[in-house]
């Protein structure tokens, strides 16, 4: 009962954060600068991002390996870290924008 409540509080308070953020963007600033940015940039972005994460990965099985806990690359641990990764860097983003915008809100 209480994680569940606890999952809902997180959800509900993110899509909330979302729901400010993506109501005070100026949409159309934000598609022209989408459409005007290179396209081989942003797929290096990606890749170089998917190789941390692989890197990551690995370097926490190595860890895991060395402490004694054997960890099957097709176990539960590592998909589970994948997501986990995911959504801190997206939280994060999330953070960062909403520091920035009440930055330079004024100016």
């Amino acid at each position: 009962m209480k994680r569940s409540a606890l999952v809902g509080v997180k959800l509900a308070v993110s899509a909330a954060l979302l729901a400010y953020l993506f109501s005070s963007t100026d949409t159309r600033a934000l598609e022209q600068r989408v459409r005007s940015a290179d396209l081989l940039m942003l797929v290096a972005a990606v890749f170089c991002y998917i190789a941390m994460l692989a890197l990551a990965t690995w370097r926490w099985r190595i860890l895991l390996h060395a402490i004694g806990v054997d960890v099957p690359a097709t176990g539960d641990v590592i998909p589970n870290y994948l997501v986990m990764a995911g959504l801190i860097v997206l939280l994060w983003t999330i953070v960062a924008a909403m520091l920035v915008w009440l930055l330079f809100r004024g100016k």
